[in-house]
């Protein structure tokens, strides 16, 4: 059963004043002047006055927002009567200082704040914070709980990083350099009227973004110096709503910790990076809502109603029973081919059944954890070449039994696993192993806004400003609710 929809988040309104908190001893008369460009009653509206730099104060208005309207409607108002400082000056009977515009955003709940505006260590610009609604606020409360709870395991990192980058080595990455990552409705997926604030965000970015940015797949875009993750709102499966943070961020960490993200590095190999991600965000699904056995013996328990098995169900929509049936079929066959994006064409779930092959054969902890971690998915640091590299780390220079010298034995050894056409829950991990890589205890990133600067701000959403806080405790459940599916039939969700 669904949850009853959310009221209607609260509207921010914040300006900067001349004066010194002393001097507004009694907030009515601005409380009434802000409700009135508001169009909201004066009840519904809360006052906050603070000293800022010298001569200055900042003062926060957070606006109620009734039933009969919506938190989008209220910002507009307050955009029409109070946008400028001297529109503001004259509405409000404050002295608003003109070196700083008004800003107006609007709350996805009272714990959750739209950063589209702000910078810093992490920069998140949001549509969904745009459009009022606060049950889309999911998406940008999951990003914040996802990268803490990976950071925690692989380590927080920036974006537009140089190539020097590799084996885990931050000191020749900037420390100020951001992670910025945009939000957007899917195109194709969300309610028509949504779709605005993809243009009404995109109109507002910095420049450098790409003009087709609201378009399209969540990635994250560059080529050796990548400029920023864009995650789209997947309307059709909540479940991938959350996956693909995930997946995409762990590109990042692989980015940071494995070397120049081009494909035509010579330690490029493209179905280790895309099947790795892949399957790990197909197992952290699992981790959180699959009901394991206490045994730790299986993952067979019970699972959330959005939650589906997209590597191991034996169906055609399986990614490993896809990637058996495409090899009897005589349509394709692992090789170097998938290797590079031309090669791949594609093959996500070939790339994703291979590497949990991989794991199965030599660890799941360290393919999806250590492997990384170490540097050692740098495809060049041993010998100097993929194939020496893979065989220092999986096969014979490696403790794992498997006797490959290279990749070629890797692939041929995989293909030589196909055509005994076998059951794909034989690579399926136990509850154990999806443990061992998850069951990390802590929560830990600087995605937020005002991370690193010093002060601990306990507004940061999910152990996101750790750096001045400190990591936070990893709860025992995935901690915020996934928004029902859109469905065009009914003009609305489930």
């Amino acid at each position: 059963m669904l949850a009853p929809p959310s009221p209607p988040p609260p509207v921010l309104l914040t300006l900067t004043a001349s004066g010194r908190a002393i001097d507004y001893p009694n907030t009515l008369s601005l409380q009434q002047r802000v409700a009135d460009a508001a169009g909201v009653d004066r009840s519904l509206v809360t006052i906050s006055v603070v000293d800022g730099a010298a001569g200055s104060v900042i003062i926060t208005a957070t606006i109620g927002v009734p039933a009969s309207t919506t938190a989008a409607a209220v910002a507009a108002s307050l955009r029409s009567s109070v946008g400028t400082a001297a529109a503001a000056s004259e509405a409000l009977g404050v002295e608003v200082t003109s070196e700083q515009e008004p800003t107006i955003t609007v709350a996805a709940d009272l714990a959750y704040q739209a950063l589209s505006t702000a910078s810093g260590p992490g920069t998140v610009y949001s549509a969904m914070a745009l459009s009022g609604d606060a049950a889309d606020g999911d998406l940008e409360r999951m990003l914040y709980y996802v990268v803490s709870d990976m950071s925690a395991r692989w380590g927080y990192h920036h974006l537009t990083q140089g190539e020097c980058c590799n084996h885990g080595d931050s000191s020749c990455c900037p420390s100020s350099q951001a992670l910025p990552v945009l939000l957007f409705y899917h195109s194709g997926q969300a309610p028509t009227a949504k779709l605005a604030f993809n243009a009404e965000l995109a109109a507002t970015l910095p420049a450098g973004y790409p003009t087709n940015v609201t378009q399209g797949f969540s990635t994250v875009d560059g080529n050796g110096q990548v400029s920023f993750m864009c995650v789209m709102y997947d309307e059709v499966s909540p479940m991938h709503r959350l996956s693909v943070i995930f997946h995409e961020y762990l590109h990042v960490v692989q980015i940071n910790k494995c070397g120049n993200a081009s494909s035509d590095s010579p330690g490029w190999s493209l179905w280790l990076r895309e099947g790795a991600a892949m399957a790990t965000e197909n197992l952290y699904l699992d981790y959180y809502f699959v009901s394991q056995n206490d045994d730790g013996s299986d993952t067979t328990g019970v699972a959330h109603e959005y939650y589906s098995d997209r590597l191991f169900t034996n169906n055609a929509w399986g990614a490993v029973k896809w990637t058996i049936n495409d090899y009897l079929a005589g349509s394709w066959s692992m090789s170097s081919a998938l290797e590079s994006y031309a090669g791949a064409t594609g093959n996500n779930h070939a790339e994703g059944a291979a590497f949990v092959y991989l794991c199965s054969r030599t660890s799941y902890k360290y393919a999806m954890v250590d492997f990384i971690n170490s540097g050692d998915c740098d495809m060049t640091r041993h010998g100097n070449s993929k194939d020496a590299s893979f065989a220092a780390v999986f096969g014979t220079g490696s403790s794992y039994a498997t006797g490959w010298t290279g990749l070629a034995d890797f692939y041929a050894d995989f293909n030589g696993w196909l055509a005994t056409n076998p059951d794909p829950a034989t690579l399926k991990p136990t509850a154990a192993q999806i443990n061992e890589v998850f069951s990390h205890t802590t929560i830990c990133s600087d995605l937020c806004a005002t991370a690193s600067n010093g002060v601990c701000d306990a507004s940061c959403l999910h152990g996101s400003d750790c750096s001045d806080c400190g990591s936070a405790p990893k709860p025992a459940s995935f901690p915020i609710t996934l928004r029902a599916h859109y469905d065009p039939g009914a003009h609305g969700r489930r």
